[in-house]
């Protein structure tokens, strides 16, 4: 009767660990913006780079957050420099991930957003 428990008890957990293994996958591959993910399509970012790539542009993302965050709540003016000193860490960590045509195709849609960017912010 014991070796019969042990067995349904082991069988119930075959499911669940399977279902829990599938979703941590799902959320290791899976990145959590849309933005990010459009930008390694666009810039023809590799399997292999996809998730080093992501990483650096989700933590740049989060930083940035944290950055105004910090900045609103004590009315300091510096915003701009700690945004240009975080862009200019984060791009070293790229140029290591990315070719140097995906860089240069990166810093051309960068170019390409930024009037976009300007007039979101005045309008």
């Amino acid at each position: 009767m014991k070796k019969v428990l042990l067995i349904l008890g082991a069988l119930a957990l075959v499911p669940a660990s399977h279902s829990f293994a599938q979703t941590q996958s799902i959320a290791l591959r899976a990145p959590s913006d849309p933005q990010i993910e459009r930008l390694v399509k666009e810039l023809g970012v590799s399997p292999d780079q996809a998730p080093r790539v992501e990483s650096i542009l989700l933590t740049q993302q989060q930083e940035i957050k944290t950055l105004q965050e910090k900045h609103a709540a004590d009315g300091s003016r510096n915003l701009a420099a700690d945004l240009q000193a975080s862009k200019a860490t984060y791009d070293e960590q790229l140029k290591a991930v990315l070719t140097t045509e995906q860089f240069a195709k990166l810093e051309q849609l960068r170019k390409e957003q930024a009037p976009k960017g300007r007039a979101r912010r005045k309008g």
